[in-house]
């Protein structure tokens, strides 16, 4: 594994949930040893003095480092998160008190046909981070939200689609997190800046009181109901989706070169078609637009792409014009 962020936290266990026993450098080489999929993903275990067993955790996500010959790493045991052992003492006399009143139970639903959105920030090093939304009912042109490190900010949704953006200062860190808001639900979506981890749930309510800690009572968040014009990325991937919108039987083409497409690869555009590309996230992207309609047109774009993103790219050829969407932004005519 090669690290290609700044820093990069290695934790005793795979996932945010374990301590941090160490970080490492971009330009650092690790030797992969054992991998495990947890609630946040895949992780690599590698070798690194100094952590128990000599073995730590580091996330795969493509933003942090290139992982290669992978393909016959084991399945590693998952350590249990540490505890705290009891020291064993002579039990005292007491005096019997009262036991007190368990706390009352709080049951939080969202409101009759609305979806209550709830944006955390799980930061342990307070670190900032934004989440950006655009389009839906609610937010119109686009709304920030910026949860306090350790904090959440609360607000109602009309249900709706919605494009979601995560950014933190932190490896200059984003990553898309489109979803759906059904009515009568609750949806819960927190980052961990630091490592890069995002993740979305869903809740018909959310129980707490009566106990030490609030407990949930989730339903498994489907994927986002598809909707016109939206497309979900195949899982480890980035998606683009290339259109020809002509109206006056124009063709166009596409062109793009880097990640998995080397040195290019050229899509043919009939009009009124669209071809879903597949990318390889944490990659160096460029397309090239064209069409010879009404004396011709050629537009370029670079860019980089994050698991699970979808960006949205078509051509008009008779109006000479290219138009790109990327996640949480508004469309940009790129040949201006």
């Amino acid at each position: 594994f090669t690290v290609t962020t700044a820093l990069l936290n290695v934790r005793s266990g795979p996932g945010t949930q374990y301590g941090v026993v160490g970080q490492v450098r971009q330009g650092e080489q690790l030797p992969i040893v054992g991998q495990a999929t947890a609630n946040q993903g895949l992780w690599w275990q590698i070798e690194y003095p100094g952590a128990p067993d000599n073995r730590g955790w580091i996330s795969s996500a493509a933003d942090f480092g290139t992982a290669q010959n992978v393909a016959g790493v084991p399945v590693a045991a998952v350590p249990l998160p540490a505890t705290v052992a009891p020291t064993a003492t002579t039990a005292p006399t007491v005096t019997p008190t009262p036991t007190p009143a368990a706390q009352p139970t709080t049951v939080r639903r969202a409101p009759a046909g609305q979806t209550l959105l709830i944006v955390e920030n799980r930061s342990q090093i307070n670190q900032p981070a934004r989440l950006t939304l655009s389009g839906g009912k609610s937010v119109g042109g686009g709304k920030e939200i910026d949860p306090p490190a350790g904090g959440k900010v609360e607000m109602v949704l009309e249900p709706d689609f919605y494009r979601a953006l995560w950014s933190a200062p932190w490896n200059n860190f984003t990553r898309g997190a489109d979803f759906d808001a059904p009515p009568g639900k609750i949806i819960v979506m927190w980052v961990v800046p630091e490592d890069g981890v995002t993740n979305t749930e869903m809740f018909d309510e959310l129980v707490t009181g009566g106990g030490p800690a609030p407990t949930a009572a989730p339903t498994p968040a489907p994927p986002a109901t598809p909707v016109p014009g939206q497309v979900i990325a195949p899982p480890g991937m980035a998606l683009l989706v290339a259109s020809n919108k002509s109206k006056e039987n124009e063709f166009g083409t596409l062109t793009i070169a880097g990640g998995n497409y080397g040195g290019g690869k050229e899509f043919i555009l009939d009009a009124n078609t669209e071809v879903q590309i597949e990318m390889l996230p944490g990659k160096d992207y460029r397309t090239v637009w064209t069409s010879p309609a009404r004396g011709g047109v050629s537009a370029g774009r670079e860019f980089t792409v994050s698991t699970g993103e979808v960006i949205f790219g078509w051509i008009v050829p008779e109006d000479r014009a290219v138009f790109m969407q990327f996640p949480g932004q508004p469309e940009t005519q790129i040949n201006n």
